[in-house]
């Protein structure tokens, strides 16, 4: 029979005492529990704030190095600009004023050369009557009778100048813009003279210190850039035949100012950056202030100036001869590491060992809210679980977004590289071998790319192996004829044999397949200087797989070495990456793409004899397949089929251009790949139209270039190729506006981005065709004549698009 106790009576002074030496040690436990709680949670939130605040300090100096690099090449492309001009008087003995004025007018000023006013050329005058009047009247005679040669303000002359000649401004385009620095003597002037004898004594582009330019009327800092001029043909290894040759100096005006506008983008807004003439900063030598915060009637300015910002720090840069300071410091924007993570840990911490002390005092009285307890770290791990889903996911969008910036520019970098080396002449092999040293690097950026992509794939689940039937024997004859090359380069025999009766055909994934062997063949002849490498395949019958192993002679590794094969980013020991090359990620990847296909990779290696690589596959069901002999297989198609016909590219004799007749609309907002894909297709016969972006391209197939209005009744394009990242308007929102407007014209869809997902996107925003970066010349022209040829999307029929 249940018995009801009474309460206990609340404990006074005097019972408290008399307590079991347990319930009074429970308090201290928890207090105990509390402190050492707090002081883990104190030490941990600071070594968390530290390795936030070193994290910060990293960020700030790779934002650093980003606008530091930004200065330089923005400086430089003036340099290039300048050697560019000095290159057609170089090749002419004489360029007239109307020739300059065509060659300036020809480049597009602005775009190419922000803050520059103008490209202009400056001639060497003697001081005589007769030579400067006779220079002023050749002048008049080209056409300028308004030339007078007049002097700078503050002019002075120079002491331990060069020479004793005039430096006279001939010509200056746009003259409009500059007619007020036209015939001006800039030798007159020290600084401007000072930095012309510079150029010629380091026989380089050089830039003058801070000056007032006569034609700049907002008062702001200025400079000119300059690069001498020589007679052709004379000797130029010193100063002295240097000073005979000089002629004159090409060169262009700049305002500072216009020169750094929007610099800041290049650190995406999370730092200021003023710039400095000389080592001194102050008002007098401010060339650029970003954000206008420092005062322009301030003698100097130091570390008082930047007090509010929490990075700052002083680059010296040389340029043209001059040091440049750059006072470079985050702005309110700058993405700090720190407050997120240390709070996090601080409040969580405090939180946690408030729990753990009631815990500990709780837990001789209730295993409930242990329990409770329990549930909800429980809650905790969910929410860390999903955090960490998300830092998968923002992995994957970052090697996505990485794929599209890298993608992008070697689209110009290996296509303007084919064109290089095609207008190279047979006797210029070194400038060829240059060519092919950058195609050959830029091939091999573009693989470790797909590599890391394939990776990602893997880890994040998304990549799909097909099931189809695949001949082995045509496979390994392929990878055969794919490694040929490499082999015969390093004078290895490549063979390979059926050692045992094989199915005729398996169930696998023909890609997968192939580029596992491709890794493991391209390792052995990589790792062989000498002997052979040799593949040989057999079936299991009972375990229903196919074996297939790589043989070879060459390093052979330790049994240390053979545990870090399958590891990403490993390689046999340290020295490997230095004198073979690779990042370690074949071998994981093959391995895991192994596993997928039902097998796996296996090795066998004895250090100084070599190594043998053993892949097994899963053959899947192969009842009533007929088997293939043992015997060699040759690096040939098994089936003795002939290659498949290539289309022209419209360069053979004779042969009509493909694209002949074809009327397209470009819409790409890259400025070189503008000029790569028009040159790929104008050579293929096509005239091309180029547009900066998807809603150009849209206005472009309405009546009166309206958006809104309707399509063309007869389309002015006989195909559209659109590139699917563009600033306003995207090729996705592009194509999706037009197939709603009822266009049928065939869209073409052009992007970096390689992912089987990115495919599906651009089909189901309306394209018919897929391309990606980097351009394949012979792929985009193909696909453009079958886009024409072949009704799409676009004609209302459902169709298999192509894929380049």
């Amino acid at each position: 029979m249940p018995t009801d106790y009474p309460d206990p009576p609340e404990p006074t002074a005097a019972n408290k005492r008399s307590q079991p030496k347990f319930l009074r040690r429970a308090s201290v436990l928890s207090v105990f529990a509390l402190v050492f709680g707090l002081g883990v949670t104190a030490s941990v939130s600071m070594i968390e704030y530290n390795h936030a605040r070193n994290l910060d300090d990293e960020h700030f100096n790779r934002l650093v190095e980003r606008i530091q690099a930004e200065v330089t090449r923005r400086v430089t492309v003036y340099r290039y600009g300048l050697m560019g001009t000095r290159s057609v008087f170089a090749a002419s003995s004489y360029v007239h004023r109307q020739e300059f004025v065509h060659l300036v007018n020809a480049r597009d000023l602005p775009s190419e050369f922000p803050g520059a006013l103008g490209i202009g050329y400056i001639e060497r005058v003697p001081d005589t009557p007769g030579e400067v009047a006779s220079f002023v009247e050749y002048v008049h005679d080209e056409g300028a009778p308004w030339f007078e040669i007049t002097v700078p303000p503050g002019a002075a002359p120079l002491e331990g100048s060069l020479t004793d000649d005039r430096y006279i401004i001939k010509y200056i385009e746009p003259l409009a813009d500059n007619r007020s620095a036209h015939g001006l003597d800039i030798g007159a002037h020290p600084v401007r003279r000072e930095a012309a004898e510079r150029a010629l004594r380091a026989n380089d582009a050089s830039l003058t210190g801070m000056i007032q330019l006569v034609q700049d009327d907002q008062h702001v800092a200025g400079f000119l850039y300059l690069l001498p001029h020589y007679k052709s043909g004379m000797p130029l290894d010193t100063l002295e035949q240097r000073t005979e040759a000089l002629v004159g100096w090409v060169y262009m005006p700049m305002l500072g100012p216009k020169v750094f506008e929007g610099i800041t983008g290049a650190a995406d807004g999370e730092l200021d950056i003023d710039v400095f003439d000389n080592d001194r900063l102050g008002s007098e030598t401010l060339i650029f202030d970003a954000d206008g915060a420092l005062d322009p009637t301030q003698a100097g300015y130091g570390p008082a100036d930047y007090s509010d910002r929490a990075f700052h720090t002083i680059r010296e840069l040389e340029i043209g001869g001059r040091t440049w300071m750059l006072s470079i410091s985050s702005t309110p924007a700058f993405r700090y590491n720190s407050l997120t993570g240390v709070w996090i840990e601080v409040i969580g911490g405090t939180v946690l060992s408030f729990l753990l002390a009631a815990l500990v005092f709780v837990q001789t009285n209730s295993s409930r809210k242990a329990w409770s307890l329990a549930e909800g770290m429980t809650s905790d791990l969910r929410k860390y679980a999903t955090k960490a889903g998300q830092a998968t996911k923002a992995k994957s969008d970052f090697l996505a977004n990485m794929s599209h910036e890298i993608r992008t520019p070697m689209t110009a970098i290996l296509g303007f590289t084919d064109l290089l080396n095609a207008s190279i002449k047979d006797e210029q092999t070194e400038l060829r071998e240059h060519t092919r040293t950058i195609k050959r690097n830029g091939e091999h950026l573009l693989s470790l790319i797909n590599d890391i992509l394939d990776v990602s794939k893997i880890e994040a689940g998304k990549l799909d192996i097909e099931k189809i039937e695949v001949r082995p024997d045509a496979l390994i004859s392929e990878v055969l004829s794919l490694m040929s090359v490499k082999a015969d380069e390093k004078r290895l025999p490549l063979e390979a044999e059926l050692t045992s009766p094989v199915p005729s055909v398996i169930q696998s994934d023909p890609v997968r397949l192939r580029q596992i062997m491709v890794n493991l063949v391209g390792n052995a002849i990589k790792f062989t200087s000498s002997g052979r490498v040799r593949i040989e395949v057999w079936h299991d019958g009972p375990m229903q797989e196919l074996k297939i192993a790589v043989r070879d002679t060459g390093l052979g590794m330790t049994p240390e070495q053979s545990a870090k094969l399958f590891k990403p980013f490993e390689q046999a020991d340290t020295t490997t990456s230095r004198e073979f090359g690779g990042t370690g990620l074949g071998l994981h990847i093959s391995q895991r793409l192994a596993g997928m296909l039902g097998g796996q990779i296996s090795c066998n290696s004895e250090y100084g004899k070599g190594s043998t690589f053993t892949l097994t596959v899963y053959t899947g069901v192969i009842e009533n397949t007929p088997m293939l002999p043992t015997g060699k297989i040759d690096a040939v198609n098994s089936n003795n089929q002939s290659p498949p016909a290539r289309h022209s590219t419209g360069e053979q004799d004779g042969a009509a251009p493909p694209l002949a007749g074809l009327v397209i609309l470009l819409a790409e907002d890259g400025k070189d790949n503008q000029r790569l894909i028009n040159h790929h297709l104008t050579k293929a016969g096509a005239r091309v139209t180029i547009v900066e972006n998807g809603r150009k391209a849209v206005e472009a197939l309405c009546v009166q270039n309206d958006l809104t209005g309707p399509l063309h009744q007869h389309p002015p394009f006989d195909l559209l190729i659109t590139d699917m990242q563009m600033p306003e308007m995207d090729g996705y929102t592009a194509a999706h506006l037009l197939r709603e407007k009822g266009s049928t014209l065939p869209i073409v869809a052009l992007t970096a981005h390689a992912m089987k997902e990115d495919i599906a996107k651009c089909l189901d925003a309306g394209c018919d065709f897929y391309a990606s970066k980097p351009i394949n010349k012979q792929k985009l022209i193909e696909i453009c004549s079958e886009a024409v040829a072949r009704p799409g999307k676009g004609h209302g029929q459902d169709s298999q698009p192509n894929a380049a």
